[in-house]
């Protein structure tokens, strides 16, 4: 056991092995937010309401004021800090959430971190760089415990692993600002804080923070990117199979998924936002689960639980605009960036594709078309009614030449189709803007399939009657020491893919170059361009290569509403914008006086200019009486035909 001081108190951690026998400290289930619990439930971290505040006794105050209180009194805190030594040699809680047996797991008091280090010495200059671990898991399932870093250690960085909110306690959005939404996206600011403020203590260096994080959570390694509000908190970003410009990674309509929402939980649908919350603020974490899951078409899609454009929330909006709008106006920090994509993202719908492809009705030589197609299109692009002519086209480019009672066939091409509609085409596009502000830009496919496999993992054996390829998160394998029941020892050649891609990673978080010094077995890495994102691809061995897909991305890019700029809710009023004045929006008291008195000054004004136009009318029709009738008629009509 060790000791360290921090500014929020003492620590105990635990030493660890790395692989090489090396001993690392590691300090684990750190809190770095208040528990978000209670009145913090749908708030971002350590914001007090009103309620708050006030204590335990309140609601009857609260009956009277609540279309006055102002939704935020102080600005996020970190964790204040405790007074005796912190037990930092376990794990804490995950986030609510399912695991993949379908059971409960998690506790809302979940904001906690995990650091390791190569060493640390108190008071002294920091020199590790720093990489900042975010999970996915289409952010409703993952945590920071599942990733254990040992590997990367070992090259001498710091690693920071972090939990945030999932589901409807991290993502849900009343498209106002009593809950804005992305709150799972503000934990992580908060933590990206927490490491700015702490990580010398752990012998890290600040100043070399790299973000990286895989589906979701690179997602989320991009939207922090794009936020004005995480500026400056990390220097270098690795988004490992996701991009902000993939339709699956923002929510379209907020409004109508918070009435969904409010409907399963039996709360008021259409009533003021304060309302909804209040009622929310009594429901269990086990019912936010139960409604996520009954929005599901296809598989665990669609991801209604994404991050949501503030549109509405111009002063302190993590999310100001659409993330294609902000790549193309060059609104985010250059930092160097290294983005990829998985060769077999989606071979996770095997077992979706599978039950559907058992039924008799998949006999039909236009089921593909009129049946999977459309229910794949609705919840992973999020068309409401998929036109005729997108399946048609969809079927036409991966589906002419299959025959409709190959299963197997069937199913390798809807692996290649829905991999390129979801992962290959928004990564290759946002890289695409992304570099064409010089912005040091990498992109890589990892095509390389071992002994083991977390889909494997998942289904319960090593290999299928036909290979599925290189599926989501698979890569995760070889850079960290992964907990999950099933994966097998890693083989020599496995370990030797695991050596190339970990100094892959860390030379980059060293130096921002991949390889730092480039070699027969390490070649160079190609900047990508906005005309060529070319691929480094990462298998038996290294291999530049020229740009990957590039058909493929041509074709999505004419159908994927989120890269023809046409991302928008299923519901009319989302369509038309109604999101920029919300409908539960209930002004602050301050803001509402202001308004009022601003509205009687006005009212004032205009009576003060009606009467002065009598006065000096009447003054006038006594001064020249002689004036035509016309005149006369125009001026009996006082002020109304002044403008």
């Amino acid at each position: 056991m060790v000791q360290l001081t921090i500014p929020q108190g003492v620590l105990r951690g635990r030493v660890l092995r790395t692989p090489s026998g090396r001993g690392l400290v590691a300090f684990l289930g750190v809190p770095y937010a208040a528990a978000p619990l209670g009145p913090l439930r749908f708030k971002p971290d350590g914001i007090l309401t009103l309620k708050c505040v006030l204590g335990t006794h309140t609601r009857s105050f609260l009956a009277s004021v609540r279309a006055e209180w102002p939704p935020f009194l102080q600005p996020p805190v970190i964790h204040p800090g405790w007074s005796s030594v912190l037990d930092a040699t376990a794990f804490r809680s995950a986030c609510p959430q399912f695991d993949y047996r379908g059971r409960i797991v998690g506790n809302e008091d979940c904001l906690f971190l995990n650091i390791y280090t190569p060493g640390y010495r108190n008071g002294q200059t920091p020199s590790y760089p720093v990489m900042v671990f975010v999970h996915g898991g289409n952010f409703e399932t993952g945590a920071a415990s599942q990733y254990g870093p040992q590997k990367l250690v070992d090259k001498d960085v710091v690693v920071v692993t972090l939990n945030y909110r999932l589901g409807i306690l991290g993502f849900l959005s009343t498209g106002d600002s009593v809950c804005p939404g992305n709150l799972g996206l503000l934990d992580q600011n908060l933590a990206l804080k927490w490491v700015r403020d702490n990580v010398a203590h752990f012998g890290g260096d600040p100043s070399q923070v790299t973000l990286f994080g895989q589906g979701s959570g690179a997602v989320s390694v991009f939207l922090h990117i794009l936020s004005p509000l995480s500026q400056g908190l990390f220097a270098r970003a690795i988004a490992e199979s996701g991009s902000p410009l993939s339709d699956w990674s923002i929510e379209p309509d907020p409004a109508q998924f918070k009435r969904t929402v409010a409907q399963g939980a039996g709360c008021p649908a259409d009533g003021p936002s304060f309302a909804l919350i209040d009622c929310l603020m009594q429901t269990p974490s086990s019912e936010f689960l139960r409604i996520q899951q009954e929005s599901k078409v296809f598989g665990d899609f669609p991801v209604r639980t994404a991050p949501v454009v503030e549109k509405f929330n111009p002063q302190g909006a993590f999310l100001p605009d659409e993330p294609a709008a902000l790549l193309e106006r060059g609104e985010f920090r250059r930092v160097p960036l290294i983005a990829g994509v998985n060769k077999d993202e989606t071979a996770f719908f095997f077992p979706v594709l599978s039950a559907y492809l058992r039924d008799r009705s998949a006999r039909s030589a236009t089921y593909v078309r009129d049946q999977l197609l459309p229910r794949f299109l609705s919840s992973a692009l999020r068309y409401s009614r998929p036109p005729p002519d997108v399946v048609d086209s969809v079927d036409e480019t991966y589906f002419r030449d299959i025959n409709p009672l190959d299963t197997g066939a069937i199913i390798r091409a809807f692996i290649n189709m829905s991999t390129d509609a979801m992962f290959v085409a928004g990564n290759q596009a946002a890289l695409a803007k992304y570099s064409r502000f010089e912005a040091p830009t990498y992109m890589y496919v990892f095509e390389y399939r071992g002994d083991t496999s977390l889909l494997d993992a998942r289904l319960g054996f090593q290999r299928q009657s036909y290979d599925l390829g290189v599926s989501n998160g698979d890569e995760l394998i070889y850079l960290f020491d992964v907990t999950a029941d099933g994966l097998r020892p890693l083989s020599s050649l496995d370990s030797l893919v695991s050596s190339r891609i970990i100094s892959l990673w860390t030379d980059f978080a060293k130096s921002g170059m991949a390889p730092q010094y480039p070699n027969f077995e390490y070649p160079a890495w190609p900047r990508a361009t906005p005309s060529n994102v070319s691929a480094y691809r990462i298998g038996r061995s290294l291999q530049p290569g020229p740009e990957y897909r590039v058909e493929a991305t041509r074709f999505w890019s004419g159908i994927s509403p989120a890269l023809l700029g046409q991302r928008g809710g299923e519901s009319d009023d989302s369509r038309s914008g109604a999101l920029a004045t919300p409908s539960g929006y209930v002004e602050p008291l301050y803001r509402t006086l202001a308004w009022s008195m601003v509205a009687v000054a006005i009212a004032l004004a205009l009576a003060l200019i009606v009467l002065l136009v009598v006065l000096y009318n009447q003054k006038k029709s006594q001064s020249f009486r002689a004036s035509s009738d016309l005149d006369n008629s125009r001026m009996s009509t006082g002020g109304s035909t002044l403008y």
